[in-house]
C-alpha cells in the first residue's frame, strides 16, 4: 500500500476470470486514481477511485460481462459490493480476442468510519460470448440483466 497526499493507493491489481480450470477468459486491471468533484457546499473534493481496463484473453468474441467489486474497510470487514455491467451491443460490436476496453467511468471508493478509502477485490461474475456460450457463476442480478440484453439483441448464435 502506498499513501499519496492523504490517499491510500493500492498497487496495480490484475485478476483473471477462468472458465472451470480452462484458460482465462478476461483479464481485469484496476488502477488507483484520484477524482475531483464538487460537494454540496461548492468545494472541490478529491476522492480515491479505481479505473479499470478489461482485456479479452480468450479465443472467443465477448458480447458483455459483469464485474463484481467487493469493498472492505481497514480491518477487512465488508462494506458491500458494486456491480459493473458492460454490454457491447450492435453499436460497439463484440470485444475481440486480444482487445482491451477501458471502463468508461472510474469507480469512487467509499470511506470507512475512520475516513480511509475502502480496499477492494474485483472478480468477474458473468461473461456472454457471441457463439452463445456463457461463463461464470452469474450470482449477481446484473448477470440476468445482461443475459436478457444479449437474448433481446439477437447477437448471440
Amino acid at each position: 500500500m502506498i499513501k499519496v497526499a492523504g490517499f491510500v493507493c493500492l498497487p496495480f491489481l490484475l485478476m483473471y476470470a477462468q472458465a472451470g480450470g480452462d484458460a482465462p477468459v478476461l483479464e481485469v486491471a484496476s488502477t488507483p486514481t484520484v477524482e475531483s468533484h464538487e460537494n454540496a457546499l461548492g468545494e472541490t473534493v478529491a476522492a480515491q477511485a479505481i479505473a479499470q481496463d478489461v482485456r479479452n484473453i480468450s479465443s472467443k468474441c465477448v458480447l458483455g460481462f459483469v464485474l463484481k467489486v467487493e469493498l472492505f474497510n481497514a480491518s477487512g470487514k465488508s462494506m458491500g459490493r458494486h456491480a459493473r455491467l458492460v454490454f457491447r451491443g450492435k453499436k460497439l460490436g463484440c470485444l475481440e480476442s486480444g482487445q482491451t476496453v477501458h471502463m468508461p467511468h472510474s469507480f469512487t471508493l467509499p470511506l470507512d468510519s475512520a475516513g480511509n478509502p475502502a480496499t477492494y477485490i474485483t472478480s468477474v461474475d458473468f461473461v456472454a460470448f457471441t457463439d452463445g456460450t456463457k461463463w461464470g457463476p452469474a450470482a449477481l442480478p446484473q448477470a440476468s440483466e445482461l443475459l436478457g440484453m444479449v437474448e433481446a439483441s439477437g447477437l448471440a448464435k
